[in-house]
C-alpha cells in the first residue's frame, strides 16, 4: 500500500479538528473519506469478492458483514 501525502494548507485545520475531538488526523480522515462515500460525494469504483468463492458481493459503506447470494455465506470485514 503506498502511503497519503496531504498538502500543508490543509494540516493546520486537520490537526484542529482532530485535537478539538480528541482524535487522531487519520481517524479524522477515515470518518470523513466515509462519509463522503456514503453520501456519494465519491465513486465507489472496485467490488469486494467473497473469500469463499469469490463471487461478487453487495457492499455498503461502513457495513462490517455482507452476504454472498451464490454461496449463501456472510462476509465479514476487518473493523480498522
Amino acid at each position: 500500500m503506498s502511503s497519503v501525502e496531504i498538502k500543508p494548507d490543509v494540516m493546520p485545520y486537520l490537526c484542529q479538528k482532530a485535537e478539538e475531538e480528541g482524535k487522531s488526523i487519520t481517524e479524522v480522515l477515515d470518518e470523513l473519506l466515509r462519509l463522503m462515500l456514503a453520501h456519494g460525494y465519491i465513486e465507489q469504483t472496485f467490488n469486494l469478492r467473497c473469500r469463499s468463492c469469490k463471487h461478487e458481493i453487495g457492499y455498503q459503506i461502513n457495513d462490517y458483514k455482507a452476504y454472498c447470494e451464490y454461496c449463501e455465506s456472510i462476509v465479514f470485514f476487518d473493523k480498522c
